[in-house]
């Protein structure tokens, strides 16, 4: 469970999460908060296409936890289960993180799922 200083401070802002997407390839202006619970979850899209950035603090989820996250990912699509996607960024990482005076953040991009969602997006925010 997220830290409530946290989920506080990445609520009141876009900074981090406009730091963040800078490493992947975005349109501008199409960055969003989508949720807040565990981590931070932007909707974003590239070429008319959405995807969305999860980050969070590295006092919430360590680097390791992430890894073995998108390790089962690959494993059930190697395997023939649907999964989201993994994005790699720019620089051709899976995993980037970013440093900042309150402490390290640690993000990852995925592909939108296949399917319809319960709720609409202005239902989930509300």
């Amino acid at each position: 469970m997220m830290n409530l200083g946290n989920m506080v401070r990445g609520v009141a802002s876009d900074a981090v999460a406009q730091s963040l997407v800078q490493f992947w390839e975005y349109d501008e202006g199409t960055l969003e908060l989508w949720r807040a619970s565990s981590n931070f979850v932007y909707a974003f899209e590239r070429n008319q296409v959405q995807y969305f950035l999860r980050f969070s603090f590295e006092q919430d989820k360590s680097i390791e936890q992430i890894k073995a996250e998108l390790e089962f990912m690959q494993y059930l699509q190697l395997n023939g289960f649907p999964s989201v996607t993994p994005i790699q960024s720019i620089s051709g990482e899976l995993i980037e993180t970013l440093k900042t005076p309150e402490g390290t953040y640690i993000a990852v991009v995925f592909s939108a799922a296949n399917g319809k969602t319960k709720l609409s997006k202005t239902m989930a925010k509300g």
